[in-house]
């Protein structure tokens, strides 16, 4: 039995090492199909992160309209996003939108305004208080479904709304969770993210959360379909490598059901393989996505052939050596033995060379080449793929040797060279691994960029072998080169659109500085010479005991007061355009501005035989309100003397009624109705414009400049409302209009006075008679209309012709009053009350300027000149009297 031990031992010890080698070799196989399943699971999650990083990139292209003007048009938004598309820039994506903050107390405002721009059924939605809106206005495509998108509050969606304070906060991009997108049909619904991108103020800070939330005016946006954003992303990829992996991603890092986003092949069900199942996360600034990679219908199929070949194959090796060596004699059992491993070495060689080329095939496939250098040989081996990539023929090189570096080191530009070598030597020497992407020039001149990566292999603590791949990445390269142009692209068109408004800016401002001094001197030659007309008619009044005198001098007063309409109706539109109306915010109470109406106009209506009729609620005609009283008379005033105009029977009421209310606001709508002639549909769509009236032609029937109405709109506009007008010809009309109006606390009332008060000019006869004022005025006509009125109340006047005069008068004589015109020859009203202040015997003495420029910034001078009050010309006699006895009663306390 000893003669045939070594028989049986050597079949036993055969069979094992055959199992152990078809192990290895199974083990090889699949990790060489698992690595390439990872390696194409990698390039599809670059692909994803890309084009998201791509598509932030857009968006961040739309914040920058917004952040190089004060405005973009929808016109100018749809020329940025087809400019995109038609550059097949954003494949895949539903719409590129931008959504707008509306603080509440504007939403009326801004509905109007969209309705304005032809979308009458515009609103936003959904409906309801809250404390802050936003609305989807711009989104191209604007058609199909995306349509259902317009209007859209997005920030009333708790899933939307945390994306959009991210983005907003954070001053970056972000991505929401999943949604269901509105533009849904109900039909193929797929699910849904949205990608958002902040767009602030122009000119704001923005260094902090706080100046960020300030600053914010809305955002740019992304709507994506799931299925219709991938199959985008993909479309342009190699087809047979997409089927290779079935897709799933999901929001958030865990596998749920509620987070699931998308699936490649939602028919297909199956098991988590093990090597054919990976996970991949894409972080994109804070936003998580899970992605879940199987096998697809084209994976490649693992063949174990090599496995059961070598299994096979050392069986039957064992199998034959035993029995050769129970065969053959002991004297020659050591040749057969000899035999015997020959053919196991020639055997082992075989498949070693199976095993290489299948690595080699795989290599190939991922474009990957692998390198091995033995350190204590000083030897280097490539595979074939390594050739491959370099452009050298397989085994060019002799193998082993250390030609290997030099020829590759030639690969790498001057400048890069030191660094792959210095890498190399660090990883050879103190086990330092490397990653590196360069610009590559192979063997035949090709331009490439590889990515070469190494790591150290250790035994017993000490470096043996170092092991690196080289990857072929020209097509990353090439597709980051081309997001990279784009961007600066983006940024040219940027730069050039910040040029065009900064020069459209300079140009605006100087037309409306031009303009601002045309209306002044206008409001000056104007107004000027009616004051002389309207106080000489007034003067001429007096003196006249003829009754047809007196007669023609009412026509003359009334052809002027109409006269004085006409010109401040004129000058009123030209500042509302020069944007220099003020809107007072001051304490409002409804019926005290309806009672001044009435008893001015109630008149008119009783001449005409019309009834001039009020509908108010008691509570809302008391309540204490906040706002200007005087823009809202003005505006009333307009639309019932309108409506008294145009009516010759029958009667005018003005309502009012609270429409809406919040704890700081009531909005109040005003409706001024009457039984007229009426306004055609299509006369009503000019009514609102400057020169405009139903009919121009009744401008000569009716009187008018046509301007009242305009001037309407711009004040309530400017008071953030809106105006309208519903009208059937032959019936009537009912104008009318929406303001908001703040609350304000119930002031205490004062008592109302027991006895009959004296006029102002009584008082001053009575109580004031013989006080000494000086009167400075170059006009011959005012002045000699001033001189009348201030004598005709017992006051002593000196008069002064230019501002030289009025100075010396005033060193010479203490005044109890001045009078100072604006615009006088050698110095004017400014410069004149300034050397009084500085030295005469008046410089206390209270000083009143009249001028015609009736301006904001008009009345901030004379201020700032220490000029005590302000009285607009054309000045009729009672408010001269009452401003005069103020400012003496003032200075006698």
């Amino acid at each position: 039995m000893k003669r045939y031990l070594s028989a049986w031992i050597a079949l036993v010890a055969g069979l094992a090492l055959t199992s152990i080698a078809s192990l290895e070799v199974k083990k090889a196989i699949e990790q060489d199909a698992a690595d390439e399943f990872a390696f194409t699971s990698d390039q599809v999650t670059l692909k994803i992160r890309e084009r998201l990083d791509a598509y932030a990139l857009t968006l961040k292209g739309g914040a920058g309209l917004f952040a190089a003007s004060n405005a973009v048009s929808r016109r100018e938004w749809q020329a940025y996003v087809k400019k995109l598309r038609s550059q097949d820039s954003v494949p895949g994506v539903q719409g590129i939108g931008f959504s707008q903050v509306i603080p509440p107390h504007q939403l009326a405002g801004h509905v109007a305004r969209i309705r304005a721009e032809g979308f009458p059924d515009y609103t936003v939605r959904p409906a309801g208080e809250r404390a802050l809106y936003t609305s989807i206005i711009y989104l191209e495509p604007f058609s199909d479904r995306n349509l259902r998108a317009f209007g859209f509050d997005m920030f009333s969606e708790p899933v939307r709304r945390a994306a959009m304070e991210q983005a907003r906060d954070s001053g970056a991009p972000a991505l929401s969770g999943k949604v269901e997108l509105v533009q849904e049909t109900g039909t193929e619904v797929q699910a849904g993210t949205l990608m958002y991108v902040p767009v602030y103020r122009n000119g704001a800070p923005t260094d902090t959360v706080e100046q960020r939330q300030a600053a914010l005016i809305g955002w740019a946006y992304s709507p994506y379909r799931m299925k219709d954003l991938l199959e985008g992303i993909l479309t342009n990829w190699d087809d047979n490598k997409t089927k290779r992996v079935h897709l799933q991603i999901y929001a958030g890092l865990e596998v749920k059901a509620d987070n699931h986003l998308y699936d490649s092949h939602p028919s297909r069900t199956h098991k988590i393989d093990p090597l054919f199942y990976q996970q991949r996360t894409i972080d994109f600034n804070g936003q998580r996505w899970l992605l879940a990679f199987h096998a697809g219908e084209n994976v490649v199929p693992i063949s174990h052939a090599s496995a059961w070949a070598t299994l096979a194959g050392g069986i039957v090796l064992s199998s034959l050596l035993c029995g050769l060596m129970l065969a053959l004699a002991r004297q020659v059992r050591a040749r057969e033995i000899a035999d015997t491993q020959a053919k196991e070495i020639r055997r082992s060689a075989d498949l070693l060379r199976e095993s290489e080329d299948l690595l080699n095939a795989s290599q190939h496939l991922s474009m990957v080449g692998g390198w091995v250098w033995n350190v204590e040989t000083q030897t280097m081996y490539w595979t074939k793929e390594t050739y491959r990539i370099h452009d050298l023929m397989w085994g060019e090189i002799e193998p082993g040797s250390t030609e290997h570096i030099n020829r590759s080191a030639e690969c790498y530009g001057p400048e890069d060279r030191p660094k792959v070598m210095a890498a190399f030597q660090r990883c050879m020497e103190e086990g330092e691994p490397y990653d590196l992407e360069f610009p590559f020039t192979t063997a035949k001149g090709r331009r490439l960029w590889i990515r070469t990566t190494a790591h150290p292999v250790l035994e017993n603590g000490k470096i043996v072998r170092v092991i690196g791949n080289i990857m072929d990445i020209t097509e990353r390269k090439r597709a980051e080169a081309e997001l990279d142009s784009h961007r600066h692209h983006l940024e040219q068109l940027v730069d050039m659109r910040t040029v065009e408004l900064v020069t459209a800016k300079d140009a605006a401002e100087a037309a409306n500085r031009a303009k601002s001094a045309f209306l002044a001197n206008m409001s000056h030659e104007l107004r000027t010479p009616m004051n002389g007309v309207m106080g000489m008619v007034e003067i001429a009044r007096r003196r006249m005991a003829d009754p047809k005198g007196l007669e023609y001098l009412d026509k003359a007063k009334g052809a002027a007061n109409n006269l004085l309409g006409v010109i401040n109706d004129i000058l009123e539109i030209s500042k509302i355009e020069a944007e220099r109306m003020v809107v007072e915010n001051i304490p409002l109470q409804i019926s005290v501005v309806v009672e001044n109406l009435t008893s001015t106009l109630g008149h008119k209506a009783t001449e005409k035989g019309l009834r001039l009729a009020t509908d108010l609620p008691a509570e809302l005609a008391h309540a204490p309100l906040k706002g200007d009283p005087l823009r809202l008379s003005q505006i009333l005033f307009n639309l019932v003397g309108n409506a008294i105009k145009f009516t010759k029977q029958g009667e005018v009421t003005l309502r009012a009624r609270a429409v809406g209310e919040t704890p700081e606001a009531v909005q109040v709508r005003f409706d001024v109705s009457d039984t007229g002639i009426g306004i055609e549909p299509e006369a009503q769509t000019r009514l609102f414009q400057s020169f405009e009236q139903a009919d121009n032609s009744m401008t000569r029937k009716y009187g008018g400049t046509g301007l009242g109405l305009a001037i309407c709109k711009h004040i309530v506009q400017h008071m953030d409302g809106e105006i309208g007008v519903d009208s059937t010809p032959g019936q009537g009309s009912t104008f009318w209009f929406v303001v908001p109006l703040k609350k304000r606390k119930q002031d205490a009332v004062a008592p109302a006075p027991t006895f009959m008060a004296l006029t102002a000019k009584q008082r001053l006869q009575a109580e004031y008679a013989g006080t000494r004022i000086l009167l400075a005025e170059d006009e011959p006509a005012n002045r000699e209309f001033a001189n009348f009125h201030l004598g005709y109340a017992g006051l002593l006047v000196d008069v002064a012709e230019d501002g030289q005069q009025a100075l010396e008068l005033a060193r010479q004589n203490r005044y109890a009053l001045i009078l100072m015109d604006m615009q006088m020859p050698v110095m004017n009203g400014v410069e004149t009350t300034q050397a009084i202040r500085a030295a005469s015997l008046n410089t206390t003495t209270p000083i009143l300027v009249m001028t015609a420029n009736d301006f904001e910034e008009d009345r901030d001078v004379c201020l700032n000149a220490k000029i005590n009050d302000y009285i607009s010309k054309p000045v009729d006699s009672e408010r001269l009297y009452k401003t005069i006895l103020g400012w003496l009663e003032k200075r006698g306390n």
